[in-house]
């Protein structure tokens, strides 16, 4: 007997990111920094871009999103820039009393991953619906 999931909506998967991206920022001020090399691997690495790549699939699966797709990839790219931002970047500048503006080539990866797994998730919903 096949358990069905309840979709989630736009809103939850925001929420849901961005409470993946606000510990993953927490946790490196909470004392990760120490280990700024594990941090990395396990943060920016790999807990932010298979977040990304997931959330996003259910949102490529989901067809009331409509136009607010291209909004979600850009929610995602911004979150995913910040996360070194406020963690690494904000360090340094924070040790050298200089300000300086996030660097938008950062969302790239965060752009790549979520259009990775929007494009399955449309794929997902377009083979579930062909009979």
């Amino acid at each position: 007997m096949k358990k069905k999931f309840k979709k989630l909506s736009i809103k939850h998967l925001l929420l849901i990111y961005l409470c993946i991206w606000a510990l993953s920022a927490a946790a490196f001020w909470l004392g990760a920094r120490r280990d700024a090399m594990g941090y990395s691997l396990v943060f920016l690495h790999f807990v932010l871009p298979f977040s990304t790549f997931v959330l996003s699939i259910f949102a490529g699966k989901d067809r009331s999103f409509g136009n607010k797709k291209g909004l979600v990839l850009l929610y995602f790219g911004v979150l995913y820039m910040l996360a070194p931002y406020v963690t690494f970047s904000l360090a340094n500048m924070l040790s050298t009393c200089s300000l300086r503006a996030p660097a938008p080539s950062d969302m790239m990866p965060g752009l790549f991953f979520s259009a990775a797994g929007m494009i399955i998730g449309i794929l997902i919903s377009l083979f579930k619906r062909t009979p």
